[in-house]
């Protein structure tokens, strides 16, 4: 994930961009972009869109999320909840995303 905060509403507005690979039985990828609001207590909402390939079949994906961000000096740890739609259904994803800030 990359996020460059706006230089408005106070910085709490930014756009980003995501790449999610997965590797096991089949292989899927995930890229796209979106808008990303910090609200208080070190939440983000995010809303993207994207594309989704999964063993050479693709389909556009619509992304909401939260997460919440554990800053440590310039490093992030932050436990993130996605859920994307697409034409072949809706999925949850669970992670962990690790940051820094440059």
């Amino acid at each position: 994930e990359y996020e460059y905060k706006l230089p408005v509403m106070e910085n709490k507005l930014g756009v980003g961009l995501f790449y999610e690979t997965i590797n096991g039985s089949h292989s899927s990828t995930l890229a796209g972009a979106g808008v990303i609001y910090h609200l208080p207590y070190h939440l983000r909402v995010n809303l993207s869109f994207g594309d989704h390939n999964s063993d050479g079949h693709h389909a556009s994906i619509t992304r909401a999320g939260i997460a919440y961000d554990h800053h440590i000096n310039q490093y992030a740890i932050s436990p993130t909840l996605n859920i994307d739609q697409s034409s072949h259904g809706t999925v949850s994803v669970y992670g962990l995303a690790f940051g820094f800030s440059f």
